[in-house]
C-alpha cells in the first residue's frame, strides 16, 4: 500500500478547547468515555444545531453530559461551536465491589417495553436533588419495591414517532460494564435498568458494530471477546476465543467498518483479527420487524464459537497492548512502551484477500506514533476520528497529542492540547472523538472531562482507499 500525502498548507491550530466539566466519581479514576448519536434540535438553510451526549464511567458512578452543539452551513471554515457541559443524568451501582472501565452508546431506546421485570432485575430509581438536568439516580433493588411502585409495561407510554419510524427523541441505550463482569442496559429516555448481560470475568473494552447499532462486542479478562444482539434482549450470539486465540486478558476490540471483522487485543501482545461475517449475517436474516427485549429467553439462533483467528501476529509490540482501532482496512494499536503503530494486515481484505483455512500472519508497517510518558501506566486509550484522518491519544503529562494519520512522516503530533495548564497534571485515560469528529473529549485521573471543538476542516484529507 502506497499513500503519498496531497501537499496542502499547514494550519497551526486543529481544536480549541470549548468547556469542561466534573464527571460524579467520588474520587474513583474515570476510565472510560463515550458520545452518543447527534439529536437534531434545529435546521434551517444557514445553520444547524444538536444536541450531544457524552457519557462517562468511574467507580460505581455513571454521568451523562450534555452539550448544544452549533452548526454555521454557510461558512465551513468557521468550524464548530459546542457549549459548555450540563450534567443530564447519573447512576449509582449498588455493587460496592463494582469498578466501571467502559461504556458504550447503542441501539435505541424503545417507547414500550415487552417483558416484565422479574425479580433478578433493578431498578434505577431518582434521588430528589431539586435539579431537573443535575439529577442522580441509584440502582434500587427491584424485589426490594412495594408491589404498588413495581413498573409493568402498561406503565410505559407509547412515543411520538415520525414518518419514517424513528423515535423523535433519539435517545440510546447506554452500555456499561466493568470488573463485576456484567454488561448493564441502562434506557436513557425512562431512566431504567433494562438488563444484566453475564460473562466469565471482568470486562475491559465495549464496542458496537458501525454496521449494526444493536450489536455489541465485549472484551473480556477470561481471553475472549463476545458479541451480543441488543436487539432481543441481549442474547449471546458469538464467542470468539479458544485454542487459537488469545492466552491472557482481552484489553480491547475494534469493528471493522463492514462489521465482518473484529480485532482484538491484550496482555498477551497478540492482535487477531476474527471473521465475524456470518455472525452478523444472521443476525440481519433473523432481524424481527418488531423491537422486542426478551432478556435473552428465546433466541432466533444459538451462539457459535471461533477459536481460531483469520489473522494473528504478536510481533507489532514487544509488551501489553491496551488500544487498536481499525483505521479503513489498517489497523493502528497502543502498547505499553509510548508506541502506537499503523499497519496492514495482509491477505484479509481487497484485492488482497486469499481464502484459505490457516491464520495469516504477514502485515506491512506504514507508520509510528510515539506518545511521551514520564511513567509506564497501561489501560490509556486512543481515539481515531469517524472519517480516519486525526489520532489523538493522552499521556500522564495531562497532554492530548494529535496526529494526521495519514499527512506525515515524522512522530512529532500535529498539535498538543493541555487539559490542566494550571494543575497537577493528570493522566488522561480515555480520548474520543464524536460521531461525526468536530468535537473531541477527553477525561483523567481527576475526574475532570475537557472537549475541544474542530476549527476547520478543509486542510485534513482523507485517502480514497486504505
Amino acid at each position: 500500500m502506497s499513500i503519498t500525502p496531497p501537499k496542502v498548507p499547514l494550519v497551526k491550530t486543529l481544536l480549541r478547547q470549548s468547556g469542561t466539566a466534573k464527571s460524579t466519581g467520588n474520587k474513583a479514576i474515570p476510565y472510560g468515555i463515550c458520545w452518543s448519536n447527534d439529536v437534531l434540535i434545529q435546521r434551517n438553510d444557514s445553520k444547524r444545531s444538536v444536541y450531544r451526549y457524552l457519557a462517562s464511567v468511574a467507580g460505581r458512578y455513571v454521568t451523562i453530559l450534555r452539550t448544544k452543539v452549533h452548526f454555521d452551513m454557510c461558512s465551513p471554515k468557521d468550524g464548530t461551536h459546542s457549549e459548555s457541559f450540563k450534567v443530564s443524568q447519573s447512576y449509582l451501582d449498588p455493587n460496592h465491589d463494582e469498578d466501571l472501565y467502559c461504556c458504550v452508546f447503542a441501539g435505541e431506546c424503545q417507547a414500550q417495553p415487552s417483558f416484565l421485570i422479574d425479580e433478578s432485575m433493578t431498578e434505577i430509581m431518582p434521588i430528589d436533588n431539586g435539579g431537573e438536568d443535575d439529577c442522580v439516580f441509584a440502582y434500587e433493588a427491584y424485589r426490594s419495591l412495594p408491589p404498588a411502585k413495581r413498573k409493568k409495561p402498561s406503565d410505559y407510554q407509547p412515543s411520538t414517532r415520525t414518518s419514517n419510524g424513528n423515535a423523535n427523541s433519539s435517545c440510546q441505550l447506554l452500555c456499561v460494564a466493568g470488573k463485576c463482569g456484567f454488561v448493564k442496559i441502562i434506557d436513557t429516555r425512562k431512566r431504567i435498568l433494562l438488563h444484566s448481560l453475564r460473562c466469565l470475568d471482568e470486562i475491559w473494552d465495549l464496542q458496537k458494530s458501525p454496521a449494526n447499532e444493536w450489536l455489541i462486542v465485549g472484551a473480556s479478562k477470561d481471553t475472549t471477546a463476545r458479541i451480543w444482539n441488543l436487539e432481543d434482549g441481549g442474547s449471546l450470539v458469538y464467542i470468539l476465543g479458544g485454542h487459537g486465540g488469545h492466552r491472557d486478558a482481552v484489553i480491547a476490540a475494534s469493528w471493522h467498518s463492514s462489521g465482518e471483522w473484529v480485532a482484538t487485543t491484550g496482555i498477551d501482545t497478540k492482535v487477531n483479527v476474527w471473521n465475524v461475517g456470518r455472525c452478523t449475517q444472521k443476525v440481519f436474516d433473523n432481524k424481527s420487524s418488531s423491537l422486542t427485549f426478551a432478556l435473552g429467553r428465546s433466541r432466533d439462533f444459538a451462539c457459535e464459537r471461533q477459536h481460531e483467528p483469520a489473522f494473528s501476529t504478536e510481533l507489532i509490540h514487544n509488551c501489553a497492548v491496551d488500544a487498536l482501532c481499525f483505521v479503513g482496512n489498517c489497523i493502528i494499536s497502543k502498547s505499553c512502551d509510548e508506541s502506537i503503530e499503523l499497519w496492514l494486515p495482509r491477505g484479509l481484505f481487497g484485492d488482497e484477500a486469499i481464502a484459505s483455512e490457516t491464520i495469516k500472519t504477514e502485515y506491512k508497517h506504514v507508520r509510528h506514533f510515539r506518545i511521551p510518558f514520564e511513567h509506564r501506566l497501561w489501560y490509556v486509550k486512543f481515539a481515531v476520528d469517524p472519517l480516519c484522518r486525526l489520532l489523538a491519544a493522552g499521556n500522564d503529562k495531562g497532554e492530548v497529542h494529535v496526529w494526521e494519520i495519514f499527512n506525515g512522516t515524522t512522530e512529532g503530533p500535529r498539535q498538543v492540547l493541555t487539559t490542566c495548564p494550571t494543575r497537577q497534571p493528570s493522566c488522561i485515560r480515555d480520548v474520543k472523538f464524536s460521531c461525526d469528529g468536530t468535537t473531541l473529549a477527553a477525561t483523567n485521573d481527576s475526574g475532570t472531562v475537557t472537549k475541544w471543538d474542530l476549527i476547520d476542516l478543509q486542510h485534513l484529507w482523507k485517502p480514497e482507499r486504505l
